[in-house]
């Protein structure tokens, strides 16, 4: 397949590896309420269960990249999932609700060093001129297996008990570990991954000083918060409470959404690598924009579907964009600077349906989503302050002020 042309085989096996994860993580999502309530769990326990994991991710993202530099990605990847595996046994185990509550925590500090490894080992084994298709492969599969997760857990709980699905997260989490360890095991790039970072490491001050980073953190941040958190939270309840549609089409916008993404991603992945990096980052925050200003200016069901849609190709050209940008300031090195990078998406995950929220509880749903647009404005600047220049430049990362 032309897809995978040209690509070394450590991208492929990683996303492999993210089809999977992604895949089970969302098989538990339909176990998680139905095991709070038998274990008579209330309203703020269930959201507990789910904000902690997004919450230990963001909390330990940046002591995860520097113990990466230290002991290597290769270890903190197979650490990070062999945690998966057991925290996921563990929590179908429960017999409290504060039990699950810290197994799913400790699910978010393993997640944490699964992803921040993984695309350590991703950046670095993709030459510059093939990362943009490198990381739209491995974020493609992760965003299947997120569509695909949910849906395989609910049909799962029609057969099987609730406990089960945890269970079979863990068993798929051992087989991913599986591939990951014979994957990195007879991979260079794994294995010298820790003494190319002795050699020759990238530090969290000497990227901060180049807009290429700057622009990439953002828009990671601004995808955390417009793309990650407030479409799956404020956009479901404007459907609903503004535009007065039934419930019915809160999975169907959403699936939407996820579907041009994942259709997006090799197109803006071979983009990136042929154009380079500030012009699709600059599309993608267009787009996120556009389709926000299209919520607010012309309300309507067609008009939600193709503004969620233009979201979810905005999403993709922002996110292979802005993950191959860090990718060459980093030399395809630089845990904690991948962390940093990945935590501009959990921190805009947090607080931007919190804020995006209380903002529409007390003026409206149009200023919530108007000041999440203040947040792409400020992308898209970045972005256009990127230097125009070709991945070849890019490469040798000579910071820029």
């Amino acid at each position: 397949m032309k897809l995978f042309e040209g690509l070394p085989v450590e991208v492929k096996g990683l996303s492999f590896v993210s089809l999977f994860v992604a895949i089970g993580f969302g098989i538990q999502a339909p176990a998680i309420p139905l095991i709070a309530n038998e274990l008579g769990a209330g309203n703020a326990a269930v959201g507990a269960m789910i904000s902690v994991f997004a919450l230990m991710r963001l909390l330990v993202s940046v002591p995860v990249g520097r113990i990466g530099n230290i002991v290597g990605e290769r270890k903190m990847m197979l650490w990070g999932i062999a945690i998966l595996a057991i925290t996921s046994v563990l929590a179908g185990l429960v017999q409290a609700a504060w039990q699950l509550i810290v197994f799913r925590g400790l699910s978010g500090i393993g997640s944490a060093m699964y992803t921040v490894a993984a695309m350590s080992v991703l950046l670095r084994a993709a030459p510059s001129d093939t990362r943009g298709r490198a990381v739209s492969l491995f974020m493609g599969a992760f965003n299947v297996g997120l569509v695909a997760g949910p849906a395989l857990g609910g049909a799962l709980s029609m057969f099987l008990a609730p406990r089960t699905l945890f269970f079979v997260y863990g068993v798929m989490m051992v087989v991913s570990g599986a591939v990951a360890w014979r994957l990195l095991t007879h991979s260079q790039v794994g294995v010298g991954a820790r003494a190319q970072n002795k050699i020759d490491p990238v530090g969290l001050i000497e990227a901060c000083r180049s807009s290429v980073f700057r622009a990439a953190v953002m828009a990671n941040f601004s995808l955390g918060w417009i793309s990650y958190g407030m479409r799956a939270s404020i956009m479901p309840l404007f459907l609903l409470n503004v535009l007065n549609e039934g419930p019915e089409w809160i999975g169907i916008s959403l699936a939407l959404g996820s579907l041009a993404q994942v259709i997006a991603l090799p197109a803006t992945g071979r983009f990136t690598d042929t154009v380079g990096r500030r012009l699709p980052l600059i599309i993608g925050a267009c787009l996120l924009l556009a389709g926000l200003a299209g919520l607010i200016l012309w309300p309507g069901l067609t008009s939600y579907l193709l503004c969620l849609g233009g979201i979810g190709v905005g999403t993709a050209f922002c996110t292979t964009a802005s993950s191959a940008a860090v990718g060459d300031v980093t030399r395809g090195r630089g845990g904690t600077v991948i962390a940093v990078y990945q935590m501009g998406s959990d921190l805009g995950m947090v607080v931007g349906p919190l804020i995006a929220g209380a903002i529409a509880d007390s003026v409206s749903f149009s200023a919530g989503i108007s000041a999440s647009a203040a947040v792409g404005v400020i992308a898209l600047i970045l972005a256009l302050q990127m230097p125009r220049r070709t991945l070849e430049d890019a490469e040798p990362n000579i910071p820029d002020k």
